[in-house]
């Protein structure tokens, strides 16, 4: 199930899986189902119950399902649990038996929400053992990384709200310089609306974007290696200066750029054998926008160049670890050479 169709069939009592990698969709929808089911606000107190990693425990849990609604026809409970991959097997036995309370009520929504990276589904072919128990007891609801076109579609409307409009092209630039979570895009929004609407501006230009919007140094390794392969040195020692001023650990930032080379090297394996993203984020466990990402960084570039690269980063890890030579440095002269 959507959230869209979720919202759309509103809301039947029951339990919802909410994972995914955006986690601001995840807390609109939230939103909107608490709109759904008190639009008297005042309800809302007797029939909240919120739970978080700090104040959960299976037998409040179990009390909450099992209390009646008051007033309204279905009662909200909200969990919110940490880490999903680190969840004791005994804890998450506890946990199903805990939810399996909600075949005993028909008055009940419950929202289990995981953030994101925290919560391993598995694929459509071979879930994860954990997912396939949860989803005997909830109904799942995937909150996907949205497409750029979307994306785009949600900032015009975002900056609509301050009378300024936004062109694909001006759109496109800020989501290659914020990235792509809307969490983080609507607050770089609302900076930018906010400050084209106070100086008059119809539309957001990007130079004024960027009076004060605050760049994203998410994915910095892959760029660097993107921009390594594009031929763009320039670019590629850009984006390490950023690393480089922050002080970052550079055995931290040596296994960055070694882990996207090596996942570099299996796409282009991939491409070479006739398979596409789909197969690679199924193998590699990651989200099928960025495995296409990588097959579109890898395409036309042979598995023997990303086996070289990282012998290369190889020799840097020993060099680091073994001299007095300065990490930076080193890393330098790394980029250097790719």
């Amino acid at each position: 199930m959507t959230y869209n169709e979720l919202l759309k069939s509103g809301v039947p009592a029951g339990g919802y899986l909410f994972y995914g990698e955006e986690d601001y969709l995840k807390s609109h929808t939230a939103a909107r189902i608490r709109t759904l089911l008190f639009p008297d606000e005042g309800l809302a107190d007797f029939n909240r119950r919120t739970f978080t990693g700090e104040t959960y425990t299976p037998g409040d849990l179990a009390e909450a399902i099992l209390s009646p609604a008051m007033m309204v026809e279905k009662k909200l409970i909200e969990v919110t649990l940490p880490d999903g991959n680190k969840i004791r097997d005994k804890d998450r036995s506890a946990l199903l038996e805990t939810l399996g309370y909600l075949a005993q009520t028909d008055d009940t929504v419950l929202l289990l929400t995981f953030p994101a990276d925290t919560f391993d589904p598995g694929t459509a072919k071979r879930p994860s053992t954990f997912f396939k128990n949860l989803t005997k007891v909830l109904t799942p609801v995937e909150f996907p990384l949205q497409t750029d076109t979307r994306l785009l579609q949600w900032m015009q409307r975002h900056l609509a709200d301050y009378g300024v409009t936004l062109s694909p092209a001006v759109g496109q630039q800020i989501l290659t310089t914020c990235g792509r979570s809307m969490l983080r895009l609507s607050g770089e929004l609302a900076k930018a609306g906010a400050y084209a609407a106070a100086h008059g501006m119809p539309e957001l230009t990007m130079e004024a974007a960027l009076q004060v919007i605050t760049p994203t140094d998410e994915d910095d390794a892959f760029r660097l290696a993107n921009c390594l392969l594009e031929g763009n040195k320039t670019a590629a020692y850009g984006c390490l200066s950023v690393k480089i001023r922050k002080k970052e650990d550079p055995i931290l930032l040596l296994s960055q750029i070694t882990r996207v080379y090596m996942d570099l090297a299996t796409a282009a394996v991939f491409l070479e054998e006739g398979r596409d993203k789909r197969e690679l984020a199924q193998v590699m466990k990651m989200h099928e926008y960025k495995a296409g990402l990588y097959c579109k960084a890898a395409a036309g570039v042979s598995a023997e160049y990303f086996e070289n690269a990282l012998e290369k980063c190889l020799d840097a890890d020993m060099a680091m670890k073994s001299s007095a030579v300065n990490g930076y440095e080193l890393l330098e002269r790394l980029v250097g050479t790719l």
